[in-house]
This record gives C-alpha cells, sequence and structure tokens, in this order.
C-alpha cells in the first residue's frame, strides 16, 4: 500500500511540476506554488484522419492538491467553427489525483477537432489540449448528374454525337475513377480493373476537390488509354477513395450501349444533321435551316422542337413544326424557322437545341438532336443564359447539396457578363421580397459552354412545404433589368425534416 501511494505522488508531482523523490525520502513536500490544479491529456499524441464511427482512446492524468474538491470533463473543440462537445464529465479528482482513458465514438462528427481535458474546483479552472488532432473524415459524395437515361453512341457515325458524363462530387481530396463494366462487379479502387480476369474500362481519373468537386467529359468511343471500347451495353461506374472510409462505388442512372457504324451500314432512322455547330440567330436575320433525316421503312409522323435544357420530357419544350408526315424513304424535312413557333407566337432570346421526335404510331419514339445550339439574340453582343438544371421537381431540406447547372455564352468576352443564381417563390423574378441571391458574380464564358454550381440549403432560409424556382440571370452593365433570364424547369420542394 505504501508502494502505492509514492508511486501516485510521483505521478502527481509530475503533472504539477515536481519532481519524484527516492522510496526513502520521507521529508513533507509541497506543489510549486501557483501550481497545484493540474490535467495532462497524453492521447491522442499524433494528428490523424479517421472514419465516423471509429473509436479514438483518450489517455488523461489530473491531480488536485488544492484542498477543493475537483471535477474533470473531457470535450472536443471543431476547429471550424470552435463549438465544444463534452464527451465525459463529472469525474471526481481529489487529493490522490486520477487517471483513466476514454473511448470517444466519433459517430456523428464531421471535420478537425482538439481534444481538451478541464479540471474545475471551486475556485480554479485549468484546461490542456491534446497535441494530436483528429479529423473525422466523412465519405466523399459522388452523384452522377448524366447520363439520367439510357444512351448509345455509334462509333463511325458523322458527325459524331459524343455522349455527356457528368457528376457532382464533395470532399476535400478523394481520387476517382469513372469508367465503364458489363456487369455490377466493378473491382476496388486499389485494384487493377483492367488486369487478368477484370473487365472494366477506365474512361477517366481524377480528384475530388473542395475547388473542384464537379467534373464532366465527352465519350467519344474511346477509354482513356485511346483504345476503342468494344461493342455493348455497359453500366457507367465510379469509384472513389479518400484514403480513410471504405470505397464508394456509383453507377449512373443510364447505361450506355456502344455501336459501331460498318461499312455501306444504312443510315441512322432520325438524324438532325442542320444546324450542324453552334449558330447565332439574330432576330433582324429571315429564317434559320433546320435539316431532318428521316429513314424508316414506314411513314412517320416527326416534329421538330426546341428545348433550353438537355431533358426533353420535362414540359419546358417548344414546337416549331407539328405532326409533318414524311413518307418511308421520303427526301428529309428542310424546314426554314423564321423565329415563331408552332402557333406564330416569337420565340424568346436564349440559348436553344433543336431536336426532332419521330413516331410510327406503335413502340417509342425516336428522338435525336442536332450537333449545334442555337443562340437567338435580338443583337450580336448580348449574352444570353439557359438554365438546364435542376430539370426535374426535387426534394430537399437543409444540409442537402443542389446541383445547379448553366450554359452561358458572352461574344464579349473582354468585359465578361456576370451570372448570378436565385431561389425565387413564386417565379417572378420581378418580385425580389421573396428572392434570395445564391451565387453572384460568376463570370460568364463564350460559346455557350456549360456551368455548374453545387449549393447546400442552409437552415432556416427556406420554409418547409413549399416550392421554390431556380432562376439564372446574365448581365453586363449592373442596370436593370439584367441581358438575360432563364428559370430552371424543375422546382425545389422543401419537405419538413420533422415530417414523415
Amino acid at each position: 500500500m505504501r508502494f502505492s501511494t509514492i508511486v501516485l505522488g510521483c505521478v502527481l508531482l509530475g503533472i504539477l511540476g515536481g519532481t519524484c523523490v527516492p522510496l526513502i525520502d520521507e521529508t513533507t513536500r509541497t506543489a510549486t506554488p501557483g501550481n497545484q490544479l493540474a490535467v495532462s491529456i497524453k492521447k491522442p499524441d499524433a494528428s490523424r484522419r479517421v472514419a465516423p464511427g471509429t473509436e479514438v482512446v483518450i489517455d488523461w492524468a489530473a491531480a488536485n492538491v488544492t484542498g477543493e474538491a475537483g471535477v474533470l470533463s473531457l470535450l472536443v473543440e471543431s476547429r471550424r467553427d470552435l463549438l465544444r462537445t463534452v464527451l465525459l464529465a463529472d469525474v471526481a479528482v481529489g487529493s490522490q489525483g486520477a487517471s483513466g482513458t476514454y473511448s470517444w465514438d466519433t459517430t456523428g462528427f464531421a471535420g478537425p477537432y482538439v481534444v481538451y481535458g478541464r479540471l474545475v474546483t471551486a475556485s480554479r479552472t485549468v484546461e490542456e489540449r491534446a497535441t494530436g488532432i483528429i479529423t473525422v473524415d466523412t465519405s466523399p459524395l459522388f452523384v452522377f448528374e448524366e447520363p439520367k437515361a439510357n444512351v448509345t453512341f455509334t462509333i463511325g457515325q458523322t458527325p459524331v454525337k459524343p455522349v455527356n458524363i457528368a457528376w457532382t462530387g464533395r470532399d476535400e481530396s478523394a481520387p476517382y475513377r469513372v469508367g465503364l463494366d458489363r456487369d455490377t462487379d466493378h473491382g476496388a479502387f486499389e485494384d487493377d480493373p483492367n488486369g487478368t480476369g477484370r473487365n472494366e474500362i477506365i474512361l477517366a481519373t481524377g480528384t475530388i476537390t473542395t475547388a473542384q468537386p464537379d467534373g464532366s467529359f465527352s465519350f467519344e468511343g474511346k477509354d482513356r488509354s485511346g483504345r476503342e471500347v468494344p461493342e455493348g451495353t455497359y453500366f457507367i461506374f465510379a469509384i472513389v477513395n479518400d484514403g480513410v472510409n471504405p470505397d464508394l462505388v456509383v453507377e449512373a442512372e443510364g447505361r450506355l450501349t456502344v455501336n459501331k457504324v460498318e461499312p455501306n451500314q444504312p443510315a441512322a432512322a432520325l438524324e438532325v444533321s442542320k444546324p450542324a455547330e453552334d449558330t447565332t440567330f439574330l432576330t433582324t436575320t429571315a429564317t434559320l435551316q433546320i435539316e431532318v433525316k428521316v429513314n424508316e421503312k414506314q411513314d412517320a409522323l416527326v416534329d421538330i422542337k426546341i428545348d433550353t435544357d438537355d431533358n426533353h420530357q420535362n414540359g419546358n419544350e417548344i414546337t416549331l413544326l407539328a405532326q409533318r408526315l414524311v413518307s418511308a424513304g421520303g427526301e428529309p424535312i428542310v424546314f426554314d424557322w423564321t423565329g415563331v413557333d408552332s402557333a406564330g407566337n416569337p420565340v424568346p432570346d436564349g440559348i436553344y437545341k433543336v431536336f426532332a421526335v419521330s413516331s410510327l404510331g406503335t413502340g417509342t419514339p425516336r428522338t435525336d438532336d442536332a450537333p449545334g445550339l442555337v443562340f437567338r439574340r435580338s443583337s450580336e453582343d448580348q449574352p444570353l443564359i439557359a438554365a438546364l438544371e435542376p430539370a426535374t421537381r426535387k426534394t430537399i431540406e437543409p444540409g442537402n447539396f443542389v446541383t445547379i447547372k448553366w450554359r452561358d455564352d458572352d461574344p464579349n468576352n473582354p468585359t465578361p457578363a456576370k451570372v448570378f443564381v436565385f431561389v425565387d417563390r413564386d417565379g417572378d423574378f420581378t418580385t425580389t421580397g421573396d428572392q434570395f441571391a445564391i451565387l453572384t458574380n460568376r463570370e460568364a464564358g463564350p460559346d455557350g459552354v456549360q456551368d455548374t454550381f453545387t449549393w447546400q440549403v442552409p437552415s432556416g432560409l427556406l420554409e418547409v412545404g413549399k416550392e421554390y424556382t431556380v432562376i439564372c440571370t446574365i448581365d453586363r452593365d449592373g442596370v436593370a433589368p439584367p441581358d438575360g433570364i432563364s428559370i430552371a424547369p424543375g422546382r425545389l420542394f422543401v419537405k419538413d425534416p420533422t415530417s414523415p
């Protein structure tokens, strides 16, 4: 008993700043003046990243020779917002001191944390932090945004009609692989996907970062090494690994079928061949020629339409020519568009994709997009914008990530126009009382390229149980109204987190 008491005394003196005396020394010692209360966090003693749910051992010791009752607490402090969470409380520390270990369950925590020990008496409080910072690394996010439906790519087709593969991600730094696979066994990130016995085809690799959370590429029939992809139907998949969490494996909603045009193979059943490239169609120009080739073995009814987004089944399509009968083996439709819809109404300025729909009366109608975009303008240098996503109604709640996409085109790019994105309660941009700007002053570019913004829905901003519209605007001079306005076709429905 005497031996254990002397050892404990050594521990207390070590914490308080004294020295351990030899066992035979029975001289009465007092703590260093002003240092009668102390706590030590011995572990974690090194910084590291852990997955959520990891048990982190906290090793602590405390000394109290004040003569007052002491109470110890263990807590962690977020280095992002400095909020503290108490892990262990009300541990009594008297004149004999105390020590122990605590297993911190990191479930529900995210980001970097510092571990603190706090020792409190009636008259004094001391704190000590661990030397190691624990970063709870949440699993990466990776969501395919395109394709949303099954798509086909034909090798050898002229002109080439690439398939756009796009995604949204979230992580500080997480490498990814995007590829094709005939089956659902996509392997693991550390495996060689093209090794013996594997049938995955890697199309792209990269790293999701905070600065570059999203990505896309155009598939034109070849893999990452430039080899032609064999014909077949594939799952589009991604494997993401941040070095801490298990592999994240995701698949796109749509599958990809790869075909190949052989010499003398019949032409496609439906093809929009003009406009073959991006074309400006001014309101002062009389017509724009649209050409549709139909190669059906029976009569077909053909519609020619335009759309501001890439989803041609969400209700915002504009019909230019309705139900044109094309006989089997007939000549292509050559349509001189005058800038109005099929009812004679002028089409607003904007960025449009021309597409055709053919129906045989049975089966699924065929659709095909023109290779080029149409920039409908009132003046040569007018900035334009077209909202693409959300393309359909989305249910959201605070904390969710919403992908917003648009095309912008600014032909006067030396002094770039600016893009703004709003959420609006009534869908009317001119009434601003129910409107919130979520992105401002993003520089526009030329050539109608896609741009993306990932918005995290904040708590308390939107009213639960209500729908909101996403509105994108583009403006060069800062004078109202903006040069271009486009409303996303899909609305945002705010779910009440407290409701089932």
